[in-house]
């Protein structure tokens, strides 16, 4: 999908439009931005996000198809761009498939972040879910101010350094710096536009501080608003006017300059005491409730960013009334027209931004990757239940168990948690694990308790791997043979038949087995499958695959090598491999303290020279292409 952005600017030349007939904007009655808060949790702790820290109600959280719904609704509506907001978004378990939600229904991606966790990789993600505008918040050019301002030791090196990687990636982008402009960073805006200009941000913006008029942490005194206006706001000007810009930004970024703490419109009396506006006709002026509104995670619906202070003038919620209805009621209507008090508090209408590039951008989003939640309702039966129901009443079905079964072990050991792998599942694993045929009857004895930690547990399970599921999507054709070995309870290999592919099964001969294959039976779809005996060998494929999917596999059997081989020779020579574990050049995987001696064989020369001389490296983690055979070989 091909998608095109430019950065909308606003700036309200207040001192003009303040005492002129109708709104600042007058930019008609559909909310053009909608920011989403689906999380309020922060690796940080900014004392200027204190008065805004409330937490909404985790008693029930929207859910992807919520937020789908809510979002074709939005759409309706007018909306053209969704701003991911938090909190910290990244926090967020499910943001990625939450921006291809805003992608795929036709609205434009934005989101705020601190920068702590956009590492390289979750920030091409975030590029291929259709992110257009990343806003990095940074409020000091120096990093122990910055840190100090947000309490996270560590956060300014960190998010400069992954926004410079990000921007090496030659991927385009809309990068917008966001400062909160207080006392203890006024005089340090010029040092801002440089960091700003050598991380090619296209813009920074200035905020004003909320909500500071009772504790004054941040607010500027009479006296720094004064030397503000005379001895900074001059140097600033003439760094915009020596920047490489166009002069239409240069006049644009200059008016907003002078226009700062102007005392020739609001005293400098209201300045200090956070009032931004000289009287209530800033309720008269004001259209962000016409415009705008903010979604938080339990469905709360807020018409401006004051109502996050106080709480009182809260719209809804979504799960009780659809947000057309909402955006459409007599309640807002009549805030429309009323606001509330803390309006002369609210800096809204007064924020800034410098602009240094508004060219537009054109990207190619792959908003059709595969998610966690998309792969759940493909190997499902009934997409009309919860995930997580069908799973256990398979599982229930099949070993002839009740509910209390899988109550009292989880009582006692939650069933996702490590706990329950190292005193409950590992102990009978590794009871007498000495030779081939005990391991076989130890997998055997486990078998149950296995297929329910693989079912109940590990929610997360197919996150590392989605990469490999685009890979196979874009280079294989349908009715290609994917084997998966060591199949287990058979959720990839029945994916691997959903994405159309012909699956052949391999795993050892016990009760998980046969699981996986009544899971097949269960949802009509034929299987070649081969069972692994006591000796651990396998027979030969009646035909040669083109893919071979090995998932943590490889460091729990005795002979890593023989298996290597085996699926060599099972491949075709286009053929590709994917192993999660003991590959060469990526840190082993240490999960089979019972078999020490294949992790010790995995960190040789020997097994790295065995591997490589069967299959290349395509870059890609855990990928492989099978090489050719050579004639002396």
């Amino acid at each position: 999908m091909k998608l095109t952005f430019k950065s909308k600017y606003f700036y309200t030349d207040y001192t003009r439009k303040y005492k002129e007939e109708g709104s600042f904007y007058q930019l008609g009655e559909e909310p053009w931005l909608v920011v989403l808060k689906p999380t309020l949790k922060c690796c940080a702790n900014c004392k200027h996000c204190m008065p805004r820290s409330k937490r909404f109600s985790t008693d029930f959280q929207l859910s992807l198809g919520d937020y789908d719904r809510l979002l074709k609704q939005l759409k309706e509506l007018g909306t053209k761009q969704i701003c991911i907001s938090g909190g910290e978004p990244l926090i967020y378990k499910d943001v990625i498939p939450l921006i291809k939600l805003v992608t795929k229904n036709g609205m434009r991606a934005s989101i705020n972040t601190n920068g702590w966790f956009l590492t390289l990789g979750k920030f091409k993600e975030l590029m291929d879910a259709g992110v257009m505008c990343l806003n990095l918040s940074i409020d000091s050019p120096f990093a122990d101010k910055h840190d100090e301002l947000r309490k996270l030791p560590g956060l300014f090196n960190r998010a400069t350094r992954n926004i410079k990687e990000a921007k090496e990636s030659g991927i385009p982008f809309k990068l917008n710096l966001r400062m909160v402009l207080s006392k203890h960073n006024y005089k340090n805006i010029c040092t801002m536009i440089d960091l700003a200009i050598s991380l090619h941000a296209d813009s920074l913006s200035i905020d004003m501080i909320e909500a500071d008029s009772e504790n004054k942490f941040f607010l500027l005194n009479g006296q720094e608003i004064l030397d503000f206006k005379k001895n900074y706001v001059p140097k600033l000007v003439n760094k915009i006017n020596g920047l490489e810009i166009n002069d239409n930004l240069k006049t644009f970024n200059n008016k907003q300059l002078l226009d700062m703490y102007n005392i020739n419109f609001n005293s400098i009396e209201n300045f200090e005491n956070g009032l931004y506006w000289p009287d209530n006709r800033i309720k008269n002026k004001c259209d962000i409730p016409s415009t705008f509104m903010i979604i938080e995670g339990d469905g709360m619906v807020l018409p401006c960013n004051a109502v996050e202070y106080n709480r009182d003038k809260i719209i809804g919620n979504i799960n009780e009334m659809n947000i057309k209805q909402l955006w459409n009621s007599d309640k807002w209507n009549e805030f429309r027209k009323n606001k509330l008090d803390f309006c002369r508090e609210c800096p809204m209408n007064m924020s800034y931004v410098l602009v240094f590039n508004d060219d537009e951008i054109e990207r190619e989003c792959r908003v059709d990757n595969f998610t966690t939640q998309k792969i759940e309702k493909m190997i499902m039966i009934d997409d009309k239940k919860e995930y997580i129901t069908e799973r256990t009443e398979e599982y229930l079905s099949f070993f002839k168990r009740d509910k209390e079964f899988i109550k009292k072990i989880n009582e006692r050991y939650a069933i996702e948690s490590l706990e329950y792998k190292l005193n409950f599942l590992y102990p009978i694993f590794f009871k007498n694990m000495e030779n081939d045929k005990q391991i076989f009857n130890s997998y055997k004895n486990a078998s149950e308790f296995y297929a329910l930690r693989q079912l109940l547990g590990r929610p997360e399970k197919f996150e590392s791997q989605l990469h490999i599921f685009d890979f196979m999507k874009e280079n294989l054709k349908q009715g290609a043979r994917v084997m998966d070995y060591g199949c287990c309870v058979g959720d990839f290999s029945l994916l691997f038949a959903k994405m159309g592919y012909s699956v052949v099964i391999l795993d050892l001969d016990i009760l998980t087995f046969d699981f996986a294959l009544e899971r097949f039976k269960n949802r009509s779809i034929k299987v070649e499958n081969y069972r692994i005996g006591e000796n651990m060998k396998v027979e030969l494929l009646r035909k040669k695959v083109d893919f071979v999917f090995c998932r943590d596999v490889l460091e729990h059997t005795r002979h890593p090598l023989y298996i290597l081989d085996y699926f060599y020779e099972s491949l075709n020579n286009d053929g590709y491999l994917y192993t999660s574990t003991m590959n060469p050049g990526d840190e082993i995987y240490i999960g089979a303290e019972h078999l020490e001696e294949t992790i010790l064989i995995a960190k040789t020369e020997k097994y790295k020279k065995f591997f490589e001389k069967r299959f290349e490296s395509l870059g890609i983690k855990g990928l492989y292409k099978k090489r050719e055979r050579k004639k002396d070989e």
